[in-house]
């Protein structure tokens, strides 16, 4: 009876270890966010929104990008008018995210490029 337990102990945690694998690979991406697939290294694509798939071990996730429209307060700066007279500069910098493959590939840090 006990070596009939230990072979079938050993296919049944390797399937235990497979099935744990394959959930944590299922991905379910919100409407406003978008992933960066890079599979051995490559561009893969983007995924997203709602429910996809990352192959384990040959997939990887790189970026998580928010395609939502954010804010960057910009703090006051002194300047002169055309007249001399010295004012301060409150602004307020709006920006979205259009291009998620660019801002992923192309930039070392697309956060750091636009001073958030």
């Amino acid at each position: 009876m006990i070596p009939e337990l230990s072979r079938l102990a050993v296919p049944i945690i390797a399937m235990v270890i497979v099935l744990f694998l394959l959930l944590r690979k299922v991905r379910v991406m919100q409407e406003w966010k978008r992933d960066v697939v890079l599979r051995l290294g490559r561009f893969r694509g983007l995924k997203g929104p709602g429910l996809f798939f990352v192959i384990p071990l040959v997939d990887e996730v790189a970026f998580v990008i928010d395609m939502r429209v954010e804010t960057n307060t910009i703090t006051a700066e002194q300047a002169l008018t055309k007249v001399t007279m010295a004012v301060g500069v409150d602004a307020t910098g709006l920006w979205q995210m259009t291009d998620s493959r660019a801002a992923a590939i192309n930039i070392a840090s697309y956060r750091q490029a636009i001073g958030a």
